[in-house]
């Protein structure tokens, strides 16, 4: 991991960082009462992608004048909770994906090993 907390994710489909973020997730909080158990397929997590971009024309067609770019930048990947597990994590950052906050309520270096990417602390 980066001092700033991110890994570089550049490498990796977006489908595929969700799939193994989420396979390696668990629930935290409120999220046990939405807990779905079993892992995320790669076909499970592109629907997912799929459907939150999918929602962006018509809240872009709603709200006139939003900065879609910025938007999608900031917001339209972000998964807080899917299916009752932890996730912190925004997409939309490919080369500086931020996982302090996966790795505060996964444990520390969940994401890095989630990817399969060593880190400085690791190796």
């Amino acid at each position: 991991m980066n001092e700033d907390g991110t890994l570089d994710v550049g490498h990796l489909e977006m489908a595929e960082v969700l799939r193994r973020l989420y396979n390696a997730s668990g629930p935290v909080g409120m999220g046990r009462v939405h807990f779905t158990p079993g892992d995320l397929t790669l076909e499970q997590a592109q629907k997912l992608i799929d459907e939150r971009m999918a929602k962006l024309p018509d809240l872009f067609a709603k709200v006139p004048g939003i900065d879609q770019e910025n938007y999608i930048r900031r917001h339209a990947l972000h998964f807080d909770y899917l299916q009752g597990r932890v996730m912190k994590i925004n997409l939309a950052e490919r080369r500086d994906l931020s996982v302090r906050l996966y790795d505060r309520d996964n444990g520390a270096g969940a994401a890095a090993r989630a990817l399969g990417i060593e880190t400085k602390e690791a190796g």
